[in-house]
């Protein structure tokens, strides 16, 4: 019985990675090139991690406080009363955050809460915790036995505490002895005297006493103040009670007066206070915000999804271009034939963005092995080498999306500054006398029938990355593709002296092409030809004669009458730019 396996959906990166033997063949080289080099990789990542041990030995103890302080905040904080929890809470007040209440308050402090209400900031003082405390002596003296606690707070809450004085049932005062003694014949002549708004009248108004004297308790017979005659003037201890009792009386007025304190603004005890207090002291949210403040993520750290405070995994980075690795480690893995290629040649190449994105992953696998060998705190998803090309001379796009983004592409997809790109090769010594040539892309232009340089320098491509290969090979990569470059008209490739790096000198001498000497009708043809008639001469020639008699020409002369100005004129050397177009180096098909 012949089973045929059914073909698989569609395929991806991996599966090209992995069924394709060339592509397995360039990740290998990636393994080799990272264990080539393990000591220095591993050196740079150690030296990025900074101080992350530090920081996961204080997420760590964070995981404990918030396990400890959840079970306080369960066990005991949530079966507390309001009253009491506002009570131990106390201490913190100037912390504890309250958020938005019924009634619109804002979201504020619990010290900016208690002063926006009729409680007094006293009520929750030290010695006022102390003094109210279930286990204190008044308490545990006074209270009936299961009694429930007086809510103090609750209380002074919705009323003051001269309200609460007034109010309380078995407190008297003078007005309310006054009225239970309407109906006894010998108090009736003071009834209206005997009232608390009329005391400071009948202080003032009194009879003054002569033998009034203060004397020691027990003193018989005892006496009253209508014991004592009227005198024109108090004795030293009238006057001095009078004074006392003024004094008193001053001070109990306005405690005993009407109220006029206006209603509180806020409502400490609104519908659940209690939860919105558990909410502000959750070590669930507390502690991770604290940590969360006081520590900074590493550079490619990421903060754990599942639990926040869990110990930060961290994923090095490798910025620097990989092609150098490669080259250092074989040429021809990057660019095999280079010594077919002739010298002083230029030539346009593709980019193979397959090799790239092989290559790539399996440095990042061997990487992920290493790391996890030398126990670094990393989940090996990271992506460490993302950079192929050195693109310094140009843009900073990463060569490779992050691997773990790939999904269902293929291979060769994931690689957006490397898809399909032309490279310019330049082999020869031109680069190395002049390192500093400008070279770039122009769009090519009819004109007349030719082809010609666009002037806009919106038509201007400059090289995305840039390189060297042993012992003369420079190449550029460029943001075309071969059918855009070779299309008509196409792309020039331009190679540009550098036009700040003026030279001066004359041009070679050419004894064979007549005529002998050349015309001279401009000084950027002159030539050492027109100083000498014989090589022999040019070999023996020490100087430039300003003997030599040669012809006028405009903006300088050359002779005894020539000065600096002119010679630097006559010499200077014109900035040289050569244009090749794309077709000349690419075949058409």
């Amino acid at each position: 019985m012949n089973i045929t396996p059914a073909p698989p959906a569609s395929l991806t990166w991996l599966d090209d990675l992995n069924l394709d033997p060339r592509h397995r063949a360039v990740a290998a080289i990636g393994t080799r090139v990272v264990q080539t080099e393990q000591e220095q990789l591993m050196a740079a990542a150690w030296e990025q991690l900074g101080e992350i041990e530090r920081v996961n030995q204080l997420r760590r103890q964070a995981q404990l406080g918030r396990t400890v302080n959840g079970v306080y905040h369960t066990r005991h904080f949530t079966k507390l009363s309001e009253e009491v929890l506002l009570k131990v809470l106390a201490p913190a007040q100037t912390r504890v955050v309250v958020e938005a209440t019924i009634n619109v308050a804002p979201r504020a402090l619990l010290s900016q809460r208690i002063a926006k209400s009729a409680v007094p900031d006293r009520a929750v003082s030290a010695p006022m915790r102390r003094f109210t405390s279930l286990r204190g002596t008044i308490s545990t003296r006074f209270l009936t036995v299961g009694a429930p606690p007086i809510p103090i707070m609750a209380r002074l809450n919705t009323s003051s505490m001269l309200q609460l004085r007034r109010n309380e049932a078995g407190l008297a005062t003078i007005n309310q002895v006054s009225d239970d003694l309407r109906g006894v014949p010998v108090v009736l002549p003071l009834q209206q005297s005997v009232r608390f708004e009329r005391a400071s009248t009948a202080i003032r108004t009194a009879p003054h006493l002569g033998n009034f004297q203060i004397v020691a308790e027990g003193v018989v017979p005892k006496r009253t103040l209508l014991d004592f005659a009227p005198a024109p003037t108090d004795s030293p201890d009238a006057d001095m009670f009078r004074k006392v009792v003024t004094a008193h009386q001053e001070h109990l007025g306005p405690l005993f007066a009407p109220s006029t304190t206006p209603a509180s603004s806020i409502d400490l005890f609104e519908s659940d206070i209690k939860g919105k207090l558990l909410r502000s002291i959750n070590p669930e949210t507390t502690i991770h915000a604290r940590v969360q403040a006081s520590l900074v993520l590493a550079g490619g750290a990421a903060e754990p999804i599942a639990d926040p405070l869990e110990p930060i995994l961290d994923a090095p980075e490798f910025p620097q271009p990989m092609y150098e690795a490669l080259r250092d480690l074989q040429q021809d893995f990057l660019l095999p034939g280079l010594e077919n290629v002739p010298p002083n040649t230029v030539a346009l190449l593709e980019t193979n963005s397959k090799f790239v994105e092989s290559f790539l992953v399996g440095l990042n696998a061997e990487m992920s092995s290493e790391l996890l060998w030398r126990n670094y705190p990393t989940d090996q998803r990271g992506t460490y080498f993302r950079q192929f090309w050195d693109t310094s001379a140009g843009s900073a796009q990463l060569d490779i999306e992050a691997i773990n983004k790939w999904g269902e592409r293929r291979l060769g997809q994931n690689s957006p500054n490397a898809t399909g790109k032309l490279v310019l090769l330049i082999r020869g010594q031109l680069l190395l006398r002049y390192p500093n040539t400008v070279i770039y892309a122009v769009a090519a232009v009819r004109k007349s029938g030719r082809l010609d340089l666009s002037r806009d320098t919106k038509d201007e491509r400059h090289p995305l990355f840039r390189g060297t290969l042993k012992p003369d090979v420079t190449f550029l990569g460029f943001d075309l593709n071969r059918n855009d470059a070779i299309a008509d008209p196409g792309w020039f490739f331009v190679i540009q002296q550098q036009p700040t790096e003026p030279r001066f000198g004359m041009d070679v001498a050419d004894f064979e092409k007549p005529p002998q000497p050349p015309p001279l009708t401009t000084w950027n043809d002159l030539s050492w030809r027109h100083l000498v008639n014989t090589e022999v001469e040019l070999m023996a020639l020490s100087h430039a004669s300003i003997k030599t008699v040669l012809p006028d020409i405009e903006k300088a002369k050359w002779g005894p009458n020539s000065n600096s100005a002119h010679n630097a004129y006559i010499t200077l050397q014109r900035p040289v730019r050569i244009a090749i177009h794309a077709s000349q180096m690419i075949k058409r098909v």
